[in-house]
């Protein structure tokens, strides 16, 4: 059965006024709860021919087959990221973090860099998960690297020490080339459009063209929300941070 489910989305964005004519739209018009009772029968009916199925193979499982409505059919196995499953689902979890994961970044923050201006930001993890994903992304776009300071699309701000490896004395200085690396993230008119941070810049630091968080640690109160507090400034027509 392949893409079974796909009345739910394609009605849950939908909606109907409400009763009393007033107030926001409600969500689950009559269609969609139409589209809900059919494919709870048909759950039901692959539930009740259990005892004569050895098999059934169902694509297009959205998050809709993880909630109660759907508690007739249970037990359901997700093969999407099994390794042992890649030649038929068409990718893995390590696919995912070692391809998809580290390119995700460039693309979209180009689309949005095109419509309006302004940079993009992305929070690592470790100092060593900043300079591994520099290296992926100089490698998906050669023309963002230069190892000119005042130069390039690309840098990584984050502080040293004297043990770290020497290929990472690149990407490490002192408060003036942070200040002077700030300048150039400012200003919309110089080519910095992407920089890589762990903890840097992430409080008291006001960029109003930064359009584009991505932030791939674990992060919480406080902290968190003044991280992405960072990408909610007026700039141009940007309609909001991402």
């Amino acid at each position: 059965m392949d893409e079974y489910d796909k009345p739910l989305p394609d009605a849950r964005d939908e909606s109907e006024p409400p009763a009393d004519g007033r107030g926001a739209p409600r969500a689950g018009n009559a269609q969609a709860k139409a589209n809900r009772d059919d494919l709870r029968g048909l759950y039901g009916t692959v539930k009740d021919c259990d005892a004569h199925v050895e098999l059934t193979f169902l694509t297009g499982v959205s998050k809709f087959s993880k909630v109660s409505l759907f508690s007739d059919l249970n037990f359901l196995t997700d093969l999407t990221l099994n390794p042992r499953c890649a030649a038929i689902c068409g990718y893995t979890d390590a696919d995912l973090d070692t391809s998809s994961r580290r390119s995700a970044p460039a693309s979209p923050a180009e689309s949005r860099a095109d419509a309006m201006g302004g940079k993009a930001m992305v929070v690592c993890m470790s100092r060593r998960i900043c300079i591994d994903l520099y290296r992926e992304l100089v490698r998906l776009r050669p023309g963002w690297r230069d190892e000119d300071d005042t130069r390039g699309a690309l840098k990584v701000v984050m502080t040293g020490q004297a043990s770290d490896p020497p290929d990472w004395q690149a990407h490490i200085g002192n408060k003036a080339r942070r200040e002077a690396l700030a300048k150039r993230f400012r200003d919309p008119a110089d080519p910095l459009r992407m920089v890589l941070v762990l903890d840097m810049w992430l409080t008291g630091f006001d960029a109003s063209n930064l359009h584009t968080m991505y932030v791939d640690k674990p992060m919480r109160g406080h902290g968190l929300m003044q991280a992405i507090a960072r990408v909610n400034r007026v700039f141009r027509d940007k309609p909001g941070g991402r």
